[in-house]
């Protein structure tokens, strides 16, 4: 029986040690993540970006968020790191300040979680919008005027809603924008202080402009050879890019080639132009996207014939050289941004 007393009063101990544990550790992990939240740390807010193209993506075998980054956007990629966050979609991303932000559907919920990073490599978050934000696709992040705004389809319905924060932290909105259209495939980005909404409908992307980010006016439409199934833009010089994956009937089934589209006002238009290298039009599976460092334009995209990711780059947008294997493996798409 002494024995056994013994005994009782090691494991009340080990009871009593063990919740003084737990109790401390949330404490530690409550204050971590308001550190995380308020931007606290000196060191994160004084840490400029790296100049360096960076796409994310969703795991082949995996729901994690995963991302490799290139200096040049040229060769070799780095990294092929996951983050912060699991979803079944693909993901969202661009800089704002000096942090990059990423924002997905859940893995399992259709609630949208964003994160960050003062260095691209490693996140904070993976919190749920607090507006109540839910989707069942990809969102878009766009950073305009002092704020970064996330719009996203409904969940039931096929209007977009906004929302935007002035810090990272606080949100407000999750309410439809102004431009009533069905919304089917679309795309946000930044151009000469407007913020450009870009909607597919059948082989025409129809093309609106806000200068406050939630109060939209269609502009106009281009008209590509075939069915636009995705849309991306990037700046290079005066020149806006526009890139679409178009599908093709193959013997091996639906591919997608990658098309494009020029402009340097949104009047004149230059005629649509596949994608070649080597004699040969670049197809991919689904959603390719492009960014630019100034210098030259770089794509990201899921190869056709299979799950591998590949890149290509331009110097002019009409000579296109590349379509190296990069890191990684997906078959939700690509996001690729430049950060400076």
């Amino acid at each position: 029986m002494k024995n056994l007393h013994y005994i009782l009063l090691g494991l009340f101990a080990m009871l009593l040690i063990s919740c003084e544990t737990e109790e401390s550790l949330g404490v530690e992990q409550d204050s971590s993540r308001n550190k995380e939240l308020n931007g606290v740390s000196s060191k994160a807010t004084n840490t400029a970006l790296p100049n360096r193209f960076q796409y994310f993506h969703k795991g082949l075998n995996s729901n994690r968020v995963y991302s490799s980054y290139s200096s040049t956007g040229i060769g070799s990629w780095l990294g092929n790191f996951f983050q912060r966050g699991k979803t079944r979609t693909g993901i969202a991303a661009t800089q704002f300040g000096n942090r990059i932000f990423i924002a997905h559907k859940g893995e399992t919920k259709d609630n949208v979680f964003y994160s960050y990073s003062f260095d691209g490599r490693n996140f904070l978050g993976n919190l749920k919008l607090p507006t109540g934000a839910e989707t069942r696709s990809t969102p878009e992040l766009v950073s305009f005027n002092n704020k970064l705004f996330l719009y996203h389809k409904g969940r039931n319905t096929n209007k977009l809603f906004y929302n935007y924060t002035i810090d990272g932290i606080n949100w407000i909105g999750n309410k439809v924008i102004s431009d009533g259209r069905v919304k089917n495939i679309f795309h946000f980005n930044s151009f000469d202080n407007k913020i450009y909404f870009f909607d597919a409908i059948g082989n025409r992307v129809l093309f609106s402009t806000s200068t406050d980010g939630i109060n939209f006016i269609e502009r106009g439409s281009i008209s590509f050879d075939r069915f636009v199934s995705s849309i991306s833009t990037a700046k290079l010089g005066n020149t806006v890019h526009i890139l679409v994956a178009n599908p093709l009937q193959t013997t091996n089934g639906v591919e997608y080639s990658l098309e494009t589209v020029s402009t340097q006002d949104f009047i004149t238009f230059s005629q649509p132009r596949t994608i070649f290298i080597n004699g040969r039009p670049i197809k991919t599976d689904k959603n390719p996207t492009i960014a630019s460092d100034g210098t030259k334009l770089v794509i990201a995209y899921e190869e056709s014939d299979g799950t591998k990711i590949r890149s290509i780059y331009s110097t002019n947008g009409r000579q296109w050289i590349g379509g190296n294997i990069a890191k990684g493996k997906t078959n939700t798409g690509v996001k690729i941004i430049y950060t400076k």
